[in-house]
């Protein structure tokens, strides 16, 4: 999807000196669930020969706090979805009976703190924003390991859901 694909170039991209360098398109991961690291994608030349990285755009400080702000209504959306109840508070391995959960997950996330942290603008990019609600999806799943668990399957589909939507919020903004 060519949105996602935008969307994993807005996390390749590079700072320098705080402006950001953006690559316009970049390889996306099949599994939601993996982490990504995209690479620019390259430049097809006469005879099939690959060029290098396509240019790059820089992102103004602007647009950077105009990406940011466009997550809250991803993840507002997130919070209102039928999935999201597994989500929305910190896991109390205690309360759960499963007290080995720190010794699986070593960072720990969830939509709550990720409000929280939103509200109070911890996040300095879009891209910080992204990598927790990504991480909330890669420990379900990490923890979850069996496809047919609950957990998992929410886990994965709500990542598609917040790929797509955040996609949608990054390039309504870069667009305009």
């Amino acid at each position: 999807d060519l949105k996602v694909e935008k969307l994993r170039g807005l996390e390749a991209a590079k700072v320098t000196d705080g402006v950001r360098s953006l690559p316009r398109t970049a390889a996306a991961s099949a599994d939601p669930a993996e982490a990504v690291d995209a690479e620019p994608a390259q430049t097809p030349v006469a005879g099939g020969e690959e060029q290098g990285p396509e240019p790059s755009r820089e992102l103004s400080a602007e647009d950077e706090a105009a990406c940011l702000g466009a997550c809250k209504s991803v993840l507002q959306y997130l919070m209102r979805h039928k999935h999201a109840a597994w989500f929305l508070d910190p896991v109390d391995p205690v309360a759960m009976g499963i007290e080995h959960y720190p010794t699986i997950i070593t960072s720990p996330m969830d939509l709550g703190t990720v409000k929280s942290k939103y509200a109070s603008h911890a996040y300095a990019s879009a891209d910080a924003f992204a990598a927790d609600v990504r991480l909330i999806f890669t420990n379900a799943t990490t923890f979850n390991k069996e496809p047919d668990e609950p957990v998992h399957q929410a886990a994965v589909a709500l990542s598609l859901k917040f790929d797509e939507r955040f996609a949608d919020a990054i390039a309504d903004v870069l667009d305009d």
